[in-house]
């Protein structure tokens, strides 16, 4: 039934004919409709009134109720047209029959026959079926008038004729041209073809007709104005179709008013062009797409930005262009974790709003990489969502924090040293090679503003490299690659630290950066890379050499402040020894093994003049290897030594190999030595012997070791002089 409060009205006197026909319903509808059954069983005259709206479904029993067909055709009247009945007739009724069902739409009739059938139960269901589809159809008819009346426009149908005359016109018609519908109707007050603009009758005339021929729909968008004499934009949408006689062809369809929304395109474009002198004009790169993803803008500083130029860009897909980025490498980035920031791209499919950002490192035109931050987001457009990208130049930025970081690192790593110049060194290397991407690194450090340095850490390079001597000049007499802060390693600078390495397998860019405090030299950083550097890279070299240099100087001071110390301590238990000895041997013991402690020095010896023989003799000694007794005495005309005694002037030779020195030359060649240092012992005035220091490796000293070593030389003139004065002294007083 279509409602479930309607009632079943079921009219017999039989009881039996009554049990049939309730338990044919009870097999038939639903359960909750049981208690809707009403039995009317007495007088036909006596029916209570019955609202058509409670009823559902009436059954007759007609053969027992022929005395009450006046009463009946009554009922019938009352309930109306729409509510179904069902008629038990027999054959005599036929006369009866045909007086029920005039002008009545659902009356259904059975023979009495069927009473005791299943037939009966077949056609209630039938009848519950047709009235459930009447009830639906009806709703759809509802609905339909309803959407019809909510429209935002005016539904049509005209004939195809030169005025457009209409048969029908929704009820938007007054809000669409200001005229009534009767007015428009058969042209009754003006046609419809009145209200098209006159310069675009023809268009639209030719449109419709284009579509007719191609037989589909048609839309246009026209021109009308309406009854107060205001233009309007309207679209319209319709179809043909010819008369049942085929003599007239129509239209119908559905119109309304656009005008709005073609303003707003109208304002949209004229913005849109500003909008792209402007992103012409950004310091921004801008890229731009339509509602489908297709690139629609970019701008020059994308140009320059990305290694893709507009006319590769603009009128293609977003999607392919991104998958072009990701194979071209345009985007330094991990190939799967670019594909999965993209494919979330994808998936937004510009549906809502999305906003993402990346840094990292982009292809440029000029084909370099360089740091920029890359900003993609949706906007809203009457058409649709736009993809918009930004991209911004952040290479400087980027440079300015890793040159900070750096910076910071150094710090502290320098703080962390607690004046310890080898952990320094260490940490600016490091530091360095993680930087720059470096293939090697060494440094070298010089002493007191020397011209000669050594190299005292390297990285990517044999450990045998330690130890070698480098000159300043060689260095850095190569114009400057950067304001005088970076130099190119000269070609012999380049052998030292590479011996044995062919020049065609050299690094192609070799580099040397001096760290000077002041004007004093500290040491050189020499840096070899495959590729070249860039200015940046320059200039951060340039910064961390005046750092390490602040640095290194600190330490060094610090160092040479111990050292300075240590050495008047080492003064000071040579004097405790001259004045508490009176042993020679013993004291000069003393005294050497004080410059082996003081000077590191691989060797040394003391020589006493022995003035019976005008010979030297060798008081005391270490590190000499080789050492016979032809040897313990030194000639005063065949030595080094005695050339020292009789010149009375230090011998200092930092490398024999750049000097010849036929004297001494074997014996140090025999001894492996490559550096010798030798100072006359003298004391009041009188030579009394040679100091001689020696190095395994070519050695160039400060003036502080100098100066040391000169000290020693003097204490031990001394030593020797109060020594002899001593046994002279004894000596006499025992002959005496």
């Amino acid at each position: 039934m279509a409602r479930s409060s309607s009632k079943i009205l079921i009219v017999t006197t039989d009881e039996n004919n009554y049990d049939r026909i309730l338990q044919s319903l009870k097999n038939t509808i639903p359960d909750h409709l049981e208690n809707r059954i009403i039995h009317l069983k007495q007088d036909i005259s006596r029916l209570p009134d019955l609202e058509s709206e409670s009823l559902g479904l009436l059954i007759l029993d007609l053969p027992l109720l022929t005395n009450e067909l006046e009463h009946i055709l009554l009922l019938l009247d009352g309930i109306g047209n729409d509510i179904p009945s069902l008629i038990i007739f027999s054959e005599e009724e036929n006369t009866h029959i045909r007086r029920l069902l005039e002008n009545r739409d659902f009356v259904y009739l059975i023979p009495s026959e069927w009473l005791e059938s299943e037939l009966l139960e077949s056609y209630i269901r039938r009848i519950f079926n047709n009235t459930r589809m009447k009830h639906e159809i009806d709703e759809q008819l509802r609905a339909k008038d309803s959407l019809l009346q909510n429209l935002p426009g005016m539904v049509f149908q005209c004939v195809d004729d030169e005025q457009w005359t209409m048969k029908y016109v929704g009820s938007g018609c007054k809000e669409l041209t200001g005229y009534d519908e009767m007015d428009l109707v058969e042209n009754h007050i003006v046609s419809y073809n009145d209200l098209i603009l006159p310069e675009d009758r023809e268009m639209v005339r030719n449109s419709i007709q284009e579509a007719i021929d191609r037989k589909e729909h048609y839309k246009i968008i026209y021109r009308i104005v309406d009854a107060w004499g205001k233009k309007k934009w309207v679209w319209e949408m319709g179809n043909s179709y010819q008369s049942v006689a085929g003599s007239e062809r129509f239209l119908e369809g559905f119109i309304t008013d656009i005008t709005k929304e073609v303003e707003l395109k109208n304002l949209l474009q004229e913005s849109e062009e500003r909008s792209k002198n402007i992103i012409q004009h950004m310091h921004e790169g801008v890229m731009l797409t339509d509602e489908n993803g297709i690139v629609i803008n970019w701008n020059e500083k994308m140009d320059s930005l990305v290694a893709l130029h507009g006319s590769e860009v603009i009128g293609k897909s977003i999607f392919n262009l991104l998958e072009r980025i990701i194979n071209e490498k345009i985007i330094l980035v991990d190939e799967e974790h670019g594909r999965r920031f993209f494919n979330d791209i994808y998936g937004k499919n510009f549906i809502g709003n999305f906003h993402r950002e990346w840094e990292g490192e982009v292809l440029s035109s000029k084909r370099e990489y360089s740091y920029c931050q890359i900003e993609i987001f949706t906007i809203n457009t009457p058409q649709g969502n736009r993809l918009v990208v930004i991209a911004r130049d952040i290479d400087d930025r980027k440079k300015h924090e890793k040159e900070l970081q750096f910076l910071v690192e150094l710090a502290a790593a320098i703080r962390s040293s607690s004046n310890n110049v080898t952990t320094i060194q260490s940490s600016v290397l490091d530091i360095l090679m993680n930087l720059l991407g470096a293939q090697s690194i060494a440094l070298a450090i010089f002493h007191d503003n020397n011209e000669f340095g050594k190299i005292v850490e390297v990285r990517g390079l044999p450990v045998d490299r330690i130890g070698k001597v480098v000159s300043w000049s060689n260095c850095v007499n190569q114009g400057p690659l950067y304001q005088e802060s970076v130099y190119q390693i000269c070609e012999r600078c380049a052998k030292q630290l590479f011996s044995g390495v062919d020049s065609d397998d050299l690094p192609q860019t070799r580099i040397s950066v001096p760290i000077m405090f002041g004007s004093n030299k500290i040491g050189i950083i020499f840096i070899m890379h495959n590729d070249q550097f860039s200015n940046y890279e320059y200039r951060l070299m340039g910064a961390v050499s005046n750092i390490v240099a602040s640095a290194l100087n600190q330490v060094l001071l610090f160092q040479q402040t111990e050292l300075r110390l240590k050495r008047l301590e080492s003064l000071h238990v040579i004097d405790q020894a001259i004045s508490g000895l009176f042993n020679l041997e013993l004291t000069n013991r003393i005294i050497l093994d004080q410059a082996k402690q003081q000077l590191s020095a691989d060797a040394g010896d003391i020589l006493i003049l022995n003035m019976a023989t005008n010979v030297m003799e060798y008081s005391a000694n270490y590190g000499l290897k080789y050492f016979d007794t032809e040897e313990k005495r030194v000639h005063i005309s065949r030595s080094m030594a005695g050339h020292i005694l009789l010149t009375r002037e230090p011998c200092i030779i930092p490398d024999i190999s750049t000097v010849e020195l036929p004297f001494i030359m074997k014996h140090l060649e025999r001894q492996g030595f490559k550096a010798y240092f030798g100072f006359p012992l003298i004391a009041k005035g009188e030579p009394k012997g040679v100091i001689e220091i020696y190095m395994q490796q070519p050695f160039h000293p400060n003036a502080e070791w100098l100066n040391f070593l000169q000290s020693l030389a003097t204490q031990t003139g001394i030593a020797i002089d109060n020594i002899q004065l001593f046994e002279k002294m004894q000596f006499s007083r025992f002959s005496g």
